[in-house]
Parts: structure tokens; C-alpha cells; sequence
């Protein structure tokens, strides 16, 4: 009797810790079924956005709606952040290299408008006689950003239309990229080591500064 009683004390507590797994397992399923679908949401938005306006996959070897919803995969990861840039261009082996130096000037004016407004709204640092001094920083920074983050920007998929100015020839080309926040931060702090060398007055508030810049930013597509 006294086995009998320990076996059934064994089976329950395997059933408790079964039922312990598996209820877990079963709310990661539906929250994950909930996320697939908000996304397939959201890609069918994109997809019909862009053939509305007359856009095409530039690689015909991909489906637009393969492309997108890979996409929006990536970029579901809170650290990966997308940016795309739209170029107009002729030949079309240059139109990559003019998407990504877009996205790299637009992500760096994102990012030394974010500083700027970090030091003047938190501590009011670039006033009075730093102005210029800080002026120097924000300007040296957001060209220096341009240059580091150029090589982080990762290809995920582009579209071409025939140019709205109707010039013969010319096209359209937009470019989407991803970008790692661990990697965008260490390009900006590299960039801000570099900036600082062109403004002694900012040194004086190097720590509060590089905070501001290892912190994330929403990028605005």
C-alpha cells in the first residue's frame, strides 16, 4: 500500500510538472500565431502600397511578397531597425551605391538631430560661449556617422518604376536596408571619438555626450 501511495505521489507530481511545460507552450503558440498574422497584416499594407504606386522588384528572381514579408521578419527584432532610401538614376548598376549613400546621409542627420536635441533639451550644454563649439560637434558628428554606418547598412530588397519626371531613361530605384542597433551605436561612438577631436569645449562633457549616442533611436523611414 505505502508503494502504491508513492507511485501515485510520482505520477501527479509528473502530471504537475507536465502540466507546468506545456500550458507555457501553448500561450508562446498563440502569441506567436498572433504575431505571424499581425505581420502578414502588415505586409499586405506594403505590398499593396507599392504596387499602387508602380513599383517592381528589381531582382525578378524574388516575389515582392516574398521580399516584404521577409522584411518585416528582420526587422521584428527590436535590435534591427529599417531605413530605405530613394535615388533617381540611369544606370542601374550605380543606383545601389547612390540608395545607400542616401540611407547613410539620411540615418546620420537622424542621429545628429537626436544628439542635438538630447543636449539641449536634457542639459542645455551648447550655450553661450560653446555654441559654436557644439555647432562644430553636431556638423563633424553627423558627417562622420554618414561615413561609419555606410558599411552596417544591410541589403534587403529593392523596387524600380520609371522616373516621375519622365526623363528618358531615368528611374526611380528604392533601396531597403537593415541595420543592427549594436553595431549602429559602436559606428556612432566612432564617430564621435573623431568629432570630438575638432571641438575641445565638448570634451569637457564627453561622458554625458557618448551616453547620449550609445542610446537608440527610432529611425523615420
Amino acid at each position: 500500500m505505502k508503494k502504491f501511495n508513492l507511485l501515485k505521489v510520482a505520477v501527479m507530481a509528473l502530471i504537475a510538472v507536465f502540466m507546468m511545460t506545456a500550458v507555457p507552450q501553448q500561450v508562446y503558440a498563440q502569441v506567436d500565431k498572433k504575431l505571424n498574422k499581425a505581420r502578414e497584416k502588415e505586409a499586405k499594407v506594403v505590398i499593396n502600397n507599392l504596387k499602387k504606386e508602380g513599383w517592381k522588384m528589381d531582382d525578378i528572381s524574388r516575389s515582392l511578397e516574398v521580399a516584404v514579408m521577409e522584411h518585416i521578419q528582420k526587422t521584428s527584432n527590436p535590435e534591427t531597425q529599417p531605413i530605405s532610401a530613394t535615388v533617381v538614376c540611369k544606370i542601374m548598376s550605380n543606383c545601389d551605391l547612390y540608395a545607400r549613400t542616401e540611407a547613410s546621409r539620411k540615418y546620420a542627420q537622424q542621429a545628429a538631430s537626436f544628439i542635438r536635441e538630447r543636449i539641449v533639451g536634457d542639459h542645455n550644454l551648447d550655450q553661450g560661449d560653446l555654441s559654436t563649439e557644439f555647432a562644430k560637434l553636431y556638423s563633424g558628428f553627423e558627417v562622420l556617422v554618414q561615413k561609419e554606418i555606410k558599411g552596417e547598412l544591410v541589403p534587403s530588397y529593392q523596387v524600380v518604376r520609371n522616373a516621375s519626371s519622365g526623363e528618358k531613361g531615368a528611374k526611380e530605384y528604392k533601396a531597403f536596408f537593415t541595420v543592427n542597433e549594436s553595431k549602429a551605436s559602436a559606428a556612432r561612438l566612432r564617430a564621435l571619438e573623431q568629432a570630438f577631436r575638432e571641438t575641445e569645449a565638448a570634451q569637457r562633457y564627453a561622458n554625458e555626450i557618448a551616453n547620449f549616442v550609445k542610446e537608440g533611436f527610432k529611425i523615420s523611414e
